[in-house]
């Protein structure tokens, strides 16, 4: 009897987290699923998007509070990055991959030792709950809007925070439905979310000197990243191989499908 009732209250909530489309076929109120080391989640409400990233993994921790997060949007499911929300925009973090041991002896990170682990996480979780950026950038084609993720009044919202016990690293956003829209018509049941580590702004400089290097090497575009098998797949991280990739933050660069 008890495996009954379960069964039935099971099939209940399963029901209750999808509706028909217009069209007929099934649609969910969440999308869920893993790329790489991060866990990623997609729920909507009557008039928001939630994205939530959730992290176990060192490297991918340093790299999304190192350079920021970017989330892009795209209604009609072709991974154009015309929609986009990045958060922080700027540098918060300038952190050692490598414990106070192996600094300067030309080791590789390890975080072996419970010492190395704890002060790792103390860092962690002391950046994350005091004086954390919170400003951030939402891109809408070729419009641009900075503002405070907890002082605006465009109604998104963006927050990280941290389990020091536990080491999980947790990212959420909230954005209205109707700032991803560009079209009164446009709907949600192509939606295609993608993922990316952001990068620091350059000086004029540095963007001459590496755009300089780059046209060297390759034709431009966006064939520096790695092709991820198809929807659904981790673009990689563009590292380079060998031991100063060990050292460096894991970059963040996938897409999937959200149909809600």
């Amino acid at each position: 009897m008890k495996s009954i009732l379960c069964a039935f209250f099971l099939s209940f909530f399963t029901f209750s987290a999808t509706a028909n489309s217009e069209d007929g076929s099934l649609k969910s109120d969440t999308i869920s699923g893993t790329s790489k080391a991060v866990d990623y989640k997609v729920t909507q409400t009557q008039g928001n998007i939630m994205v939530q990233l959730v992290t176990r993994d060192n490297k991918t921790m340093m790299g999304m509070l190192r350079h920021g997060v970017t989330v892009f949007f795209d209604l009609k499911g072709k991974e154009k990055e015309d929609i986009a929300m990045t958060y922080p925009i700027i540098e918060p973090i300038r952190m050692s991959m490598q414990p106070e041991a192996d600094r300067g002896n030309g080791r590789e990170a390890s975080f072996q030792s419970e010492a190395d682990i704890k002060q790792m996480k103390a860092q962690i979780n002391t950046l994350v709950t005091t004086d954390f950026p919170e400003e951030a950038l939402f891109k809408l084609n070729d419009s641009k809007q900075n503002f405070n993720v907890l002082l605006n009044g465009i109604g998104i919202s963006a927050t990280y925070s941290y389990n020091q016990e536990e080491n999980i690293l947790t990212y959420k956003l909230s954005i209205p439905k109707a700032k991803l829209k560009t079209k009164a018509k446009d709907d949600f049941s192509k939606l295609m979310i993608g993922v990316q580590t952001a990068k620091p702004e350059q000086s004029k400089r540095n963007e001459n000197t590496t755009m300089g290097n780059e046209m060297g090497s390759r034709g431009g575009g966006r064939g520096n990243r790695q092709a991820g098998g198809g929807r659904g797949g981790s673009r990689g991280g563009g590292q380079r191989p060998g031991g100063d990739s060990e050292r460096k933050p894991q970059g963040i660069d996938f897409w999937f499908e959200a149909h809600l």
